[in-house]
């Protein structure tokens, strides 16, 4: 998947290859908490909360094992990018 602002765009991965070791990359992922404001917006997740906290419990997790599996990807596609000891 490429940048969303420009067509064509290469994977984020090998933006992060072509530039890695010379500059410090750093992966662009959204967590949980942005991602359900971006969705349905701060007043409704929180009326939605308090309205229905069994529903919304179940959406958020969902959101944190999609997020969860997201970044396990990253890391997985960045191995060998990294200059920890």
């Amino acid at each position: 998947m490429g940048d969303g602002f420009e067509r064509n765009s290469p994977a984020w991965i090998d933006t992060v290859k072509s530039l890695y070791p010379d500059f410090p990359v750093f992966g662009s992922m959204i967590e949980v908490s942005e991602c359900l404001t971006r969705l349905v917006g701060q007043e409704n997740a929180l009326l939605w909360m308090g309205e229905e906290p069994e529903r919304m419990g179940a959406v958020i997790n969902r959101l944190g094992a999609h997020f969860l599996e997201m970044a396990r990807a990253e890391i997985e596609a960045g191995a060998g990018c990294s200059t920890a000891s």
